[in-house]
């Protein structure tokens, strides 16, 4: 194990009985970098290969408007952390000026169940999902990427950005959203945090094709919304669709020559919802197989792959117990007492 992960066991700096607030500026503050975030992925990934954390399915509440509550939970057995993180996902929320998602990490004290920290998931999400694209291209990615390529200019397309560039050294790099303004905002602000180049592209097509790594973050529909086609992908190329899919044809992850996911058994739990109606394709391997090397990686350089993160609990639990580790050492957030006094604990 990592760093990251021997950090996260450290649990006498998260004292049961207290409760620390992490909110998204003491985040920022506390200046945990994507190279971090990224060995935190790669703990979660030997962690789910070497089966010794729990993860239940989602809890999925539906209700107005296309919006969804989401609860996931897991236990890494290791020490790792305990916890669940729920989330919001309101699609209308974007015509309001509000973000699309907006999330909760809770941790609990892995011996006493307590309650120990309640962080802004957010950012946390925003992170961890740049992070796993990061591995992900690291094992799956053409050797020599000329052109990156991004569909969709949200919150989750920054932390994209920063984790591919981690791992890759594009020559070109093309975006492009369906709203200009969208476009313009994430070149002028990922311009100045990366000093590269941003070029936006006049279409969808025009940004993917001869890409030889494309990801797409839109939106996330039960319902897909295909708009993006097989053939503009370039032979050879990863594909990534952050949204799961749902602004690709069914063609295009149907026809792949691998299709890889973090997580399947959550794959299939969507595919129930109907949000594959031509079905999923044949799954080479999970992501955490790959990196252990238990089953390949890329094998050629015009093999198409797909790859379909899902994202998992266990990568909510080892980066939020890694934060609120670091953030207790450092003095950074706000205290809450969660329990009074042993002996009026039970005075109402």
């Amino acid at each position: 194990m990592t760093l990251a992960f021997r950090e996260t066991a450290r649990a006498a700096a998260l004292p049961p009985g207290r409760l620390l607030y992490l909110s998204r500026a003491d985040l920022v503050a506390l200046g945990v970098g994507m190279g971090d975030v990224i060995a935190a992925v790669e703990d979660c990934l030997a962690v789910q290969h070497a089966g010794t954390a729990l993860m239940p399915g989602k809890a999925s509440l539906p209700w107005k408007d296309g919006g969804r509550l989401n609860g996931n939970a897991a236990y890494l057995r290791d020490g790792g952390g305990l916890g669940i993180k729920w989330n919001a996902e309101v699609p209308a929320n974007v015509a309001k000026g509000l973000p699309n998602l907006t999330a909760l990490v809770l941790l609990n004290d892995p011996e006493t169940g307590l309650p120990v920290a309640v962080i802004d998931g957010t950012w946390i999400t925003a992170m961890r999902t740049g992070a796993a694209s990061a591995v992900t291209a690291k094992h799956l990615a053409p050797e020599k990427v000329e052109k990156l390529a991004l569909i969709g200019c949200g919150v989750q397309m920054r932390t994209q950005l920063l984790g591919l560039l981690e791992v890759l050294s594009p020559e070109t790099i093309a975006t492009y959203d369906i709203r200009p303004e969208a476009a313009a905002r994430f070149r002028d602000q990922m311009e100045r945090r990366t000093g590269r180049a941003i070029t936006i592209a006049p279409s969808a097509e025009a940004a993917v094709r001869d890409a030889g790594v494309v990801v797409s973050a839109t939106k996330f529909a039960m319902l897909p919304d295909p708009c993006l086609r097989r053939d503009w992908i370039a032979p050879g190329a990863l594909v990534m669709p952050i949204d799961v899919g749902t602004v690709w044809e069914p063609e295009a992850y149907l026809s792949a020559d691998k299709f890889v996911t973090d997580r399947w058994d959550m794959l299939t739990w969507v595919a129930e919802g109907g949000h594959f109606p031509n079905g999923l394709p044949k799954l080479h391997a999970e992501l955490h197989e790959i990196a252990a090397g238990a089953k390949p990686g890329r094998e050629r350089a015009d093999e198409f792959i797909f790859s379909m993160n899902e994202g998992m609990p266990i990568e909510d639990m080892i980066l939020g117990r890694l934060v609120a580790t670091r953030a207790a050492a450092a003095g950074i957030g706000t205290w809450l007492d969660f329990l009074a006094d042993p002996e009026t604990n039970y005075d109402f």
